[in-house]
């Protein structure tokens, strides 16, 4: 019987619970709060759209220029897309203007003009 609760607080020791009903939580363990995230996570894996954007960014200079963006695409379908994509229109997509951080992959919207 003594050893049996020890084995339950071994168990509840890797959740948030252990200090609340007396267990010693073993050094093991880190035990985090509520929305925090440990450190030593690995990155997750790229989305198939960082993946692609690495492929066309051929200089490796993490933008893309009118030539790179238009590999394996029309001509029209290509300045097309390009000129959405460009919500700066600074000539160049960045990462940023690529691989938008909504839900939808929708391209950020366009700056007003300044002209």
């Amino acid at each position: 019987m003594r050893g049996e609760g020890k084995w339950i607080c071994s168990l509840l020791s890797v959740g948030m619970l252990a200090g609340a009903i007396g267990c010693e939580v073993s050094a093991d363990y880190e035990v985090l709060g509520p929305g925090e995230v440990p450190d030593n996570l690995p990155d997750p894996p790229p989305t198939p759209r960082e993946i692609m954007f690495k492929d066309l960014d051929i200089n490796g200079d993490d933008q893309l220029d009118k030539a790179e963006f238009s590999v394996g695409r029309g001509a029209e379908d290509a300045a097309r897309w390009f000129e959405r994509r460009d919500a700066d229109d600074d000539g160049i997509i960045s990462r940023e203007e690529y691989l938008p951080s909504g839900p939808l992959g929708y391209a950020p919207p366009r700056k007003p003009s300044t002209n």
